[in-house]
């Protein structure tokens, strides 16, 4: 007759054996489900897509690859399920590649913000103002943007505003044009300071990887973004930015009739007639 007497020692090779097979199902469930074990997304405007996605997917894939998570866009045009009309998807198998992925995501949506600010400090304004304010006026012509210089504040910034982001990053990429031909190497952190609001808050490597990112605009729009305007002014040179914006004064009336001036560069209005 069989001895079916279970020992100690049984019990616990029986036990052992139960739990390395549970840990290697929860693994292989794991491994299965990797792809979604971390997950973020974002909506926004249809619009906005560009700024993530680029010139023939090639930011979205930078992405991606800097980061190693997958970032899905999907549009309903319609707002039957997402409201705001597009929505971005970020998977990935560890919480530190999600997270990158994101913090580049959000900074690129962050783009499409208007109105929105580029610091410039007081001493490169005239690189981008340009002489008789033909720098500024050439950003305005060819993005369509609306542009204002704020130079009351140092460092200054230059306000740009536009319903549609692509507008946006046109002129901003003149201004940054601007900028960089003029600006000698650890006079300002560009990088830092201009290329994107958000970069105060991203970690360092994150930084980097905003600041690697291809311009989202196609090739046309990018070399025109890029044309040079006018003439140089001398980088060490103090410049007067009032002096650039006496020409672009106008008079108008508020709805009680009353006349007023207006300058479209500065944004400044008086009652009194400028000199």
């Amino acid at each position: 007759m069989a001895d079916f007497t279970t020992t100690p020692e049984d019990m616990k090779s029986l036990v052992a054996e139960l739990q390395a097979a549970g840990a290697a199902a929860q693994q292989l469930e794991r491994q299965k489900n990797a792809a979604s074990d971390f997950k973020r997304q974002f909506d926004c405007a249809p619009g906005a897509l560009a700024l993530v996605v680029g010139h023939n997917g090639q930011r979205l894939r930078e992405i991606e690859a800097s980061t190693g998570a997958r970032v899905r866009c999907a549009q309903d045009p319609g707002r039957r399920r997402i409201r705001s009309g597009a929505r971005v998807l970020i998977e990935g198998a560890t919480r530190d590649a999600v997270e990158s992925a994101a913090a580049l995501v959000e900074s690129s949506l962050e783009l499409a913000k208007s109105p929105q600010q580029i610091i410039i400090p007081r001493s490169a304004l005239g690189r981008v103002i340009g002489r008789n304010g033909e720098r500024i006026k050439s950003v305005i012509e060819r993005s369509g943007a609306q542009c204002r210089v704020q130079q009351d504040v140092d460092p200054c910034f230059v306000e740009i505003a536009s319903e549609d982001p692509m507008t946006l990053q046109v002129a901003r990429e003149m201004v940054l044009s601007f900028l960089e031909s003029g600006l000698q190497s650890g006079t300002w952190d560009l990088e830092e300071a201009c290329r994107a609001k958000a970069a105060a808050t991203l970690a360092p490597h994150q930084a980097r990887m905003l600041a690697n990112l291809s311009s989202p605009l196609d090739p046309s729009r990018a070399a025109l973004a890029r044309q040079p305007v006018g003439r140089e002014v001398v980088a060490e040179q103090m410049v007067d930015p009032y002096k650039f914006a006496d020409a672009q004064w106008a008079c108008a009336r508020d709805p009680e009739g009353r006349l007023y001036y207006y300058n479209a560069m500065t944004g400044q209005s008086t009652w009194e007639a400028p000199p």
